[in-house]
């Protein structure tokens, strides 16, 4: 086999087993409790809430390694900017969806806290890789290219 595709399954080795150990912290028994709460809400647990946010970051690099090793400096920009923009509209209609739907049901104690329940909200939504994105994009805009250059692949 070529030292391309020895390093191509190795790499796909290493990714799935760091997936696998990011998704296993979520079935440790550890018991942090509900330490995302306040008026605006109580999340789930913080180990589970950190394995899915590592999962989805894990799931995203390989985009980041791809752009880094292939895509010509104005393709990266564009992906970066598809993906801040995504996770801007992302936590704008997140925001928009708060002060619609949760506010008006709000007493007047919680109606202070929109802020703390959006970002609440931002940071226990596991569905959609919101932070993760906008993450991965600012990364993407860096000035200097060739992070894995270092690789040296053909």
């Amino acid at each position: 086999m070529q030292r391309g595709t020895l390093l191509l399954i190795g790499a796909g080795g290493a990714w799935a087993a760091l997936l696998l150990g990011a998704l296993s912290i979520a079935a440790s028994p550890l018991d942090s409790g509900h330490a995302v709460c306040g008026v605006w809400g109580c999340g789930p647990p913080t180990h589970v809430l950190l394995s899915c946010h590592l999962a989805w970051i894990i799931v995203l690099a390989p985009l980041a390694v791809i752009a880094d090793l292939w895509f010509s400096l104005a393709r990266r920009r564009w992906v970066a900017f598809l993906l801040v923009a995504g996770a801007t509209a992302a936590a704008v209609g997140c925001l928009t969806h708060e002060a619609v739907y949760w506010l008006p049901h709000a007493d007047s104690i919680q109606a202070g806290y929109l802020w703390h329940r959006w970002l609440f909200v931002l940071a226990t939504m596991v569905d959609v890789p919101v932070g993760e994105s906008l993450l991965l994009g600012l990364f993407l805009l860096r000035p200097q290219h060739g992070l894995l250059t270092w690789l040296d692949l053909p």
